[in-house]
């Protein structure tokens, strides 16, 4: 039983999953976003998508072509912490084999982003969502989620939860080959629906940077417990059971 504390709201998408439980392998939302780090391609892959990440800003069908991982994470994410070295591991050893490991960071500060980047000595590429609205469309109710798309673009696998090495194992073998090995759980996560969307006042991020909001709520979405500087503490939500999708909070 594995339990999970954390994020936004629930995704009412479901479609990936749905899918991969069928057999089938599903065709995810498209997405435009800002390059946050280029990282370090390696060879093969720096023929394939360099002059793509030079813009500073990358697009779903620019990775089609080439197999990849795409890890949604958060540095306030406490489990993100504990898979970025698994992560960065197994990327080091992919990028030889063509295997394309993207980093999506959301609902991020950007210099908290780039710290975590830099103290896990991230060397994938990152692209940054401030909002939540990716992950959304892809039906991901928390972080980190990790997806495997094959060569042609579609997500073969998702793990749910913090990936282990022999998921990773699993999923790059499967986004090489395109066969769908479905949607499972990983460890511990930041739950979607165990995090109350809140307005915080301003004040600094557990990192010191200042806190810059345009979400729609008109304040800043912030891990359970979390402190601004005035003293104001997001409120504490009950944990949760991750392994099925879980319901909002009246």
């Amino acid at each position: 039983m594995l339990l999970a504390y954390g994020l936004t709201t629930q995704s009412p998408e479901t479609t990936i999953d749905d899918r991969l439980a069928s057999g089938r392998p599903a065709a995810p939302a498209p997405f435009a976003l800002s390059v946050l780090e280029p990282g370090d391609l390696g060879p093969v892959l720096e023929r394939e998508l360099g002059s793509q990440l030079d813009d500073r800003r990358l697009t779903l069908g620019e990775l089609r072509g080439t197999p990849a991982v795409v890890n949604y994470w958060a540095s306030w994410c406490v489990p993100c912490r504990e898979e970025a070295p698994r992560l960065e591991s197994a990327w080091r050893q992919a990028r030889r084999g063509g295997v394309l490991f993207l980093g999506l960071n959301m609902q991020d500060i950007t210099g908290d982003a780039r710290g975590f980047l830099r103290e896990f000595g991230v060397s994938y590429p990152t692209i940054r969502d401030p909002t939540d609205a990716t992950a959304r469309s892809w039906g991901a109710t928390g972080i980190p989620e990790t997806y495997f798309l094959s060569s042609g673009g579609e997500v073969v696998g998702h793990v749910i939860g913090v990936v282990s090495e022999d998921q990773l194992r699993t999923g790059v073998a499967a986004a090489r080959s395109g066969r769908v090995v479905g949607a499972e759980g990983g460890g511990a996560t930041t739950s979607a629906a165990a995090l109350r969307r809140t307005r915080v006042c301003a004040g600094t991020s557990q990192y010191g940077a200042a806190m810059e909001s345009n979400h729609p709520s008109g304040g800043l979405l912030r891990p359970a417990g979390f402190e601004d500087r005035m003293g104001h503490q997001t409120p504490a939500a009950p944990p949760r059971v991750y392994g099925r999708r879980p319901t909002p909070h009246a």
